[in-house]
């Protein structure tokens, strides 16, 4: 009777122990099953972005068909302006792109002038690392609400841009202020 008992109780915890594996087995292991993963839910999500933007255009065709000859005028002449003010920001943006080594070379420049050979720092290199990649972000995100005239939205990225400049700004005088203390304990 012992024995028996003693071999149900191994075959429920193989059992659960089997069962407790199993989500654990489903989970990918190898870097390439990882990865196979990943592109799954990737091509997953590009359908359901495109089973919603044909649902879009189909409610937008079934729109239309409900409109008069006057709105839909009315509508496809703010849908030509809209496209019109899209591809001159897309022009403008194209442009701000292709000055991008004058304006490197210039902001280079200024910062040598202003930072001195301090601008080898480590730190102060990550500072204006963390700086450009922010800025960069904050013109972008101001870009592209201009494009879709969303003024409430440049409102808040200028205060953002001007927040993170003083930031910056403090930043840099504090590294410039580390440094002179180092230099001045060094001196003693």
């Amino acid at each position: 009777m012992k024995l028996a008992r003693h071999h149900a109780a191994w075959g429920v915890a193989i059992v659960l122990g089997l069962t407790m594996s199993v989500p654990a087995m489903s989970e990918p292991k190898t870097p390439k099953e990882k990865l196979q993963a990943m592109k799954e839910k990737a091509k997953e999500r590009r359908e359901e972005r495109k089973e919603k933007r044909e649902e879009k255009k189909e409610e937008l065709k079934e729109k239309l068909d409900k409109m008069t000859d006057e709105e839909k005028a009315e509508w496809k002449k703010k849908h030509a302006e809209r496209k019109e003010e899209r591809a001159e920001v897309r022009e403008a943006w194209k442009a701000y792109k292709d000055k991008r080594k004058e304006r490197r070379k210039a902001r280079r420049a200024e910062l040598k002038e202003k930072l001195g050979d301090d601008i080898k720092r480590p730190a102060v290199r990550a500072e204006l690392k963390v700086h450009a990649r922010r800025m960069a972000r904050l013109n972008r995100i101001r870009v592209l609400a201009k494009a879709d005239g969303k003024e409430e939205v440049v409102k808040r990225v200028d205060t953002l841009i001007a927040k993170e400049k003083a930031r910056h700004d403090k930043h840099i005088e504090t590294l410039k202020a580390k440094k002179d203390e180092a230099g001045k304990e060094e001196a003693k």
